[in-house]
């Protein structure tokens, strides 16, 4: 499990508090560099507890805002803010937002290992705070220009 799973606060909330009071009340930092989730569902600040159908002892789970540097072709570090929940495609996705290189054409690697499975988090493959990335292009006969 992420350290940041490894701590649980028990927290008093009202069926009418909305989100945004429970992050400030958890951390004490910015709502905007945090996201709270219940079940699978990311809850927007503005939402209250009750609408989000949110049972008395549930369990929600706070993940903090990460920085993460992407190391390009041409030597550019992309700097990203993203989440340990993140998947590696919605990396590729900011990286086609900024750069313009089509998410299906990019491989991510961290540290030693290749990011193939777009679906998986950041936190399954140990991705942390700090932590840097190298891009190289796929080749339709399937290497990789580096």
């Amino acid at each position: 499990m992420p350290e940041l799973w490894l701590n649980v606060v028990k927290l008093e909330t009202g069926k009418g508090d909305i989100c945004a009071h429970s992050k400030i009340w958890l951390i004490g930092i910015s709502v905007n560099i945090q996201k709270l989730v219940y079940l699978t569902k990311e809850l927007k600040n503005e939402e209250t507890l009750d609408y989000l159908g949110f049972q008395s002892e549930g369990t929600m789970f706070l993940f903090s805002c990460m920085n993460l540097f992407v190391v390009l072709l041409d030597g550019k570090t992309l700097a990203l803010r993203v989440f340990q929940d993140d998947t590696v495609e919605s990396v590729k996705k900011k990286i086609f937002d900024l750069e313009g290189i089509p998410v299906e054409e990019q491989m991510l690697k961290y540290t030693t290992k290749e990011l193939n499975e777009d679906q998986k988090k950041l936190h399954e493959y140990n991705v942390t705070n700090d932590g840097k990335m190298w891009l190289s292009l796929k080749l339709y006969g399937g290497s990789d220009v580096n």
